[in-house]
């Protein structure tokens, strides 16, 4: 892994994804790139547009790289950071421009913006859609989670299609680093239980993953939320990852504010790697 971007926006939440960032890249030896992007406002009265936005411009690159420079002080200048502060309106789409323009490997970012709650419909946040288009493997903070040393990662598979191919390299260079356990879950309804079972994608799955040597879960309920959550406290896990493509689990997982608040409150980072 070679650059790591991190959108942030300076709120709690933002600021907390930014150091889980920052460290990740330390120990992975990345370059760690800043983004943030700030709204022009409209004119009032005779002000021209350009000094407006001139001195936002400025401000806000001012305030990246002190963003930037309190990092290097924690971490003592062992960090290649680098900062992009631009104007504009759809968060997302700039994101993905950063993504192609950076060459990031993964994208790090906070749960939920600027809210700093869990309160807003997830599948509508900025995070969430970054993880429905972004090309890059994202990795969403929750407001509580910290940088530590990872001894399980659980990963959420319903075994409907091969795994994405960057899902072994960053698997293994998580492993590798953290020296982290894998488990692997299979939660499915029980009208699925039959034809689910030991397919082609499962098989798949085990070559795929061989050199991890995971340890396989199969469950069977229709109350998939709950079922990740208490498997995620068995195992103690410190990383979920999941797979977003249609109809996935990741959806399920998240459908419905009493349902993303038990989610929310596990602490637990989420990697998005898309197929």
């Amino acid at each position: 892994m070679k650059t790591i971007l991190a959108p942030i926006d300076y709120s709690k939440v933002s600021d907390n994804a930014l150091n889980y960032a920052a460290d990740l890249a330390f120990q992975m030896k990345a370059k760690l790139v800043l983004f943030h992007l700030f709204a022009i406002p409209v004119p009032n009265g005779e002000m021209p547009f350009v000094i407006i936005s001139d001195l936002h411009d400025k401000e806000n690159k001012t305030r990246i790289k002190q963003a930037a420079a309190r990092i290097q002080k924690r971490l003592k200048g062992g960090l290649v950071i680098q900062t992009e502060a631009l104007a504009g309106f759809n968060v997302v789409e700039e994101i993905l421009d950063q993504v192609k323009t950076q060459k990031a490997d993964l994208i790090v970012m906070g749960l939920t913006g600027g809210t700093g709650t869990i309160s807003k419909t997830l599948m509508g946040s900025t995070a969430t859609s970054a993880i429905k288009k972004a090309a890059c493997p994202v990795l969403i903070i929750p407001e509580k989670a910290r940088f530590k040393k990872m001894n399980s990662m659980v990963l959420a598979c319903d075994y409907s299609r091969p795994l994405p191919q960057k899902m072994k390299p960053l698997l293994t260079a998580f492993q590798q680093l953290q020296g982290g356990k894998l488990a692997v879950l299979n939660i499915v309804k029980p009208v699925e239980a039959m034809e689910n079972e030991r397919g082609e994608a499962y098989q798949a799955v085990r070559r795929s993953l061989s050199a991890l040597k995971p340890e396989y879960f199969y469950e069977v309920s229709e109350k998939f939320d709950s079922e990740i959550i208490q498997f995620i406290g068995q195992k103690k896990a410190d990383l979920l990852v999941m797979v977003p493509h249609k109809h996935n689990l990741l959806e399920r997982l998240f459908r419905g504010s009493k349902t993303q608040h038990t989610a929310y409150h596990t602490s637990v980072p989420l990697l998005s790697i898309h197929d």
